[in-house]
């Protein structure tokens, strides 16, 4: 038995299930994975009007141009553009229309990628204390 995604896809999926949430319309859904990068669709019809947001989660210390060039691929330029990233990230090389959105699950400290267990702190305080440490 086994799992056909990984814990990180796991906790950037109750990420946006928290943020989107079904209540509200909102469908999340998650492509089949093509390398390293995690592809989601988020979907909700409100007032007949059918919203879209295409979401690209990336664990990249510094994004690159190939996940910029992710979202040029698809050829699909209708609805919103997002690209998920830990906190702490380098986000230099995004530009518009793509809009940047922090995981509230992980975050970078110093080189290494860390999990932000507690959320009922904030993620910025649990890195702090998460040094001190």
């Amino acid at each position: 038995m086994g799992s056909k995604t990984d814990i990180m896809e796991d906790m950037v999926l109750k990420d946006l299930v928290r943020l989107y949430p079904k209540v509200d319309g909102w469908n999340v859904a998650a492509a089949p994975v093509k390398g390293p990068l995690r592809e989601f669709s988020i979907t909700r019809k409100k007032m007949g009007k059918l919203e879209s947001i295409r979401l690209i989660a990336s664990f990249e210390r510094k994004i690159s141009k190939r996940t910029m060039d992710a979202f040029a691929a698809s050829g699909n330029a209708t609805g919103e553009q997002i690209l998920m990233v830990p906190q702490g990230a380098d986000t230099a090389l995004v530009v518009a229309p793509v809009k940047v959105m922090l995981m509230h699950s992980f975050a970078f400290r110093d080189k290494d990628l860390i999990w932000l267990r507690k959320f009922h702190v904030g993620p910025m305080e649990a890195m702090a204390k998460a040094k001190a440490a």
